[in-house]
C-alpha cells in the first residue's frame, strides 16, 4: 500500500519541502515536477534519517533546479472552454504529425494508434502501448512543429519499447537524429501547471 508523507529539510538557509511516496522501489529516487513538486520515493524498510540525509545531500542541485523551473514561463493551457473550431484545430495539427510520423515506426509492426488529446499537469504526452492510444496534452498546441513531432516520436517509439532503455533513445535517435535538441526546445516553451 502507498503511503505519502509530507517532510522537509533545511539546505543552505532555505527549507526544502518534498512528498516522501513509500512504494516497493530498490534505491531512493528524487523527481522534481513542473509544478516545482519535489518527490522521493523510498522503500518502506528505508529510515526517515536516510531519506532526510539523502534529500539534504541533493540540496543545492534541488535549489538550483527550482530556481530553473521558475524562472521558465508557463506554458498556456487551452482557453477552459475551447470552441468546437479550436478543438477541431487542435486534433488535426496533432492527427498530421502522427501521419507523418508513423511510417518511421511502421516496420517495427506499430499501427495507427488512436489518439487522445488532454490537459495534462505533468506530461506532454503518454502511450498506453497495451491499448493502442497516445495521448498528447493540448497544450503542444501552442509549441513549435519540431516540438509536437518530438512528442509524437517519443510516444511512438514506446510502442516498441515501453520503457526509458537505452534501446528507446537508440530507436529514437534512428528515427530523429536531432531529438535532443528539439526537447531541449520544447523545455524552453516553458513549463506545464
Amino acid at each position: 500500500m502507498r503511503k505519502d508523507q509530507c517532510r522537509q529539510v533545511e539546505c543552505q538557509g532555505a527549507t526544502i519541502e518534498y512528498r516522501l511516496v513509500r512504494k516497493p522501489v530498490k534505491n531512493i529516487n528524487l523527481r522534481i515536477r513542473q509544478e516545482l513538486a519535489v518527490v522521493v520515493s523510498a522503500n518502506e524498510r528505508v529510515p526517515l534519517a536516510r531519506v532526510d540525509a539523502f534529500v539534504s545531500a541533493k540540496g543545492p542541485w534541488i535549489l538550483k533546479t527550482l530556481e530553473r523551473l521558475r524562472s521558465r514561463p508557463v506554458m498556456p493551457a487551452l482557453t477552459a472552454n475551447p470552441s468546437a473550431a479550436e478543438k477541431r484545430a487542435c486534433r488535426m495539427r496533432f492527427q498530421r504529425a502522427l501521419e507523418r510520423l508513423l511510417p518511421h515506426f511502421t516496420a517495427f509492426g506499430v499501427d495507427m494508434p488512436e489518439l487522445k488529446i488532454r490537459t495534462m499537469k505533468s506530461r506532454w504526452g503518454s502511450c498506453a502501448y497495451q491499448k493502442g492510444t497516445i495521448t498528447l496534452n493540448s497544450r503542444l498546441m501552442h509549441t513549435p512543429e519540431e516540438c509536437l513531432e518530438y512528442v509524437v516520436a517519443h510516444e511512438l517509439a514506446h510502442f516498441i519499447h515501453p520503457d526509458h532503455s537505452p534501446s528507446f533513445y537508440g530507436l529514437l535517435s534512428r528515427v530523429m537524429p536531432d531529438h535532443r535538441e528539439r526537447k531541449k526546445r520544447l523545455e524552453s516553451q516553458g513549463r506545464i501547471l
